[in-house]
């Protein structure tokens, strides 16, 4: 669909944004203020036993939630709006796509951030057989740090919820694709599947310790929202198992509230995408 994908560094503006040209070349401008923030971060979270994490790793996941915003046809949907923020805008909803009930246009731009977010974890994170298990844990933490990034400057933001999600939602569909990277490339067959000391061991030593890091990032940068929104370990796992069992009545933390609150219209919104990309056969 694009002829190019181009990485523009910016002086002032929005942290990250994303754009077409005139020439349909898809535009990432990225505001030089990201490096600082991001290296502040990294200075003060050691991960343990690892390799620092690396600020070009959590560019790349910039680059990669915001090339989705064109793989997954989002620009058709907001069509008078030609870019994506990564950072929340205070604007009302500007969703333009007919076939979408108004009921749902204020939860629309929040699915397509969340739509963004999972294609992008697919494509950096792979399956847990595929990647070492220490720079796994790196790599989730540079997506992390990101997450943390966004909490902290739309603190100011005094409508921070109407186009992007929480910070917390993001961690939270973050850590439940890990949980679930063990059954993926897998198939039905039992055979296949990792037994259940493996399973448990990567839990071990991915999943807990890459929310113990997101939760230290939070911290070390004072984002408390974040810090209330995850709340403690037992509580923010079981959510995870709540709703992947549909149990939506029992789930206690934020982040889990809001992906149950736009679980629906995400489901409404994915046969424009899948439209969209049979249409366009899309690829940067």
């Amino acid at each position: 669909m694009f002829s190019d994908v181009r990485i523009r560094w910016q002086q002032k503006g929005p942290m990250a944004i994303s754009t077409r040209d005139i020439q349909h070349n898809f535009v990432v401008e990225i505001n030089v203020a990201v490096f600082e923030y991001l290296t502040q971060i990294f200075r003060q979270i050691p991960i343990s036993g690892t390799s620092s994490v690396t600020f070009q790793q959590s560019l790349d996941w910039i680059i990669l939630h915001e090339i989705q915003h064109a793989e997954l046809g989002h620009f058709s949907i907001l069509d008078g709006v030609p870019t994506f923020s990564l950072i929340s805008s205070s604007r009302k909803s500007q969703v333009q796509e007919p076939d979408l009930p108004r009921e749902l246009w204020d939860k629309v731009e929040r699915c397509l951030e969340l739509q963004a977010d999972h294609e992008a974890l697919e494509e950096m994170l792979g399956n847990m057989d595929n990647v070492d298990w220490a720079e796994l844990r790196v790599t989730i933490a540079s997506i992390a740090s990101v997450i943390v990034l966004i909490e902290n400057i739309d603190r100011d933001n005094p409508n921070p919820s109407e186009t992007h999600p929480k910070a917390a939602t993001r961690i939270f569909q973050l850590l439940g694709h890990v949980g679930d990277m063990w059954s993926i490339g897998t198939s039905l067959h039992a055979d296949d599947l990792p037994n259940a000391e493996r399973i448990q061991e990567f839990a071990k030593e991915v999943i807990l310790p890459a929310y113990y890091d997101a939760i230290e990032m939070a911290k070390s940068t004072k984002a408390t929202n974040l810090i209330h929104d995850l709340s403690d370990p037992e509580i923010f796992f079981a959510d995870i198992a709540h709703a992947k069992l549909g149990h939506w009545d029992q789930l206690q933390t934020a982040g889990a509230k809001e992906w149950a609150e736009l679980k629906d219209a995400n489901g409404q919104i994915l046969p424009l995408v899948y439209k969209f990309q049979a249409e366009n056969n899309t690829s940067i």
